[in-house]
């Protein structure tokens, strides 16, 4: 049992000195426990408390979101450690987010079920800042959704504009059944209809 192992290092680890560990470390342990769909609640609930220790500062994006992602696909989430998340995602220049982290970010809130107001806000915003070609077609699917999910048909409308804006300027041989399925059920869900 190695990752059983390696779990209970990383948490004497966490409990003795939690100081060590930096944003980044934190994302690469709770993403592959996640991938490797190990249920360890411990282990998450003692990254979750360390994570929150970490100094704003040492967040970039991707450890964000990867956190966000790795709490949202572990399937048990710590309500302080998402909003502590948010709270950090918003203290950094949106530019910094690419769009797929924008993406994740908002699928994560939709998969935890958190209405996060401001950072989802936040994300419309940054979202809204980068180029419509910049999306890709999971990213839109995967916005399009959590916005779904998370506010209905009261989604953004700018944001919508410049998420169907993205769909009509893809490549048409970029398409197949999967993503085709995905981009119409998300465009239902929002509320979209051609005008």
């Amino acid at each position: 049992r190695l990752f059983a192992a390696l779990s209970a290092m990383a948490c004497s680890r966490a409990a003795s000195d939690p100081g060590q560990f930096n944003a980044q470390s934190v994302s690469v342990i709770l993403n592959a426990f996640a991938k490797m769909r190990v249920q360890d609640a411990r282990l998450f609930a003692m990254m979750a408390e360390t994570t929150r220790g970490i100094p704003r500062g040492d967040f970039c994006p991707q450890a964000v979101v990867n956190i966000l992602n790795a709490i949202a696909r572990h399937g048990e989430h710590d309500v302080a450690t998402v909003h502590f998340l948010s709270s950090v995602a918003q203290s950094l220049p949106p530019e910094a987010f690419l769009s797929r982290h924008l993406a994740i970010a908002v699928n994560a809130m939709a998969k935890i079920n958190i209405r996060d107001d401001a950072l989802l806000s936040f994300a419309a915003s940054a979202a809204l800042a980068r180029p419509a070609k910049s999306f890709d077609l999971q990213a839109v699917a995967n916005i399009l959704n959590a916005y779904g999910k998370l506010h209905g048909r009261d989604m953004d409308q700018k944001l919508l504009r410049h998420m169907t804006h993205a769909l009509r300027h893809t490549d048409p041989s970029l398409f197949d059944p999967t993503s085709l399925a995905s981009s119409v059920g998300a465009l239902v869900k929002v509320g979209y209809t051609d005008r």
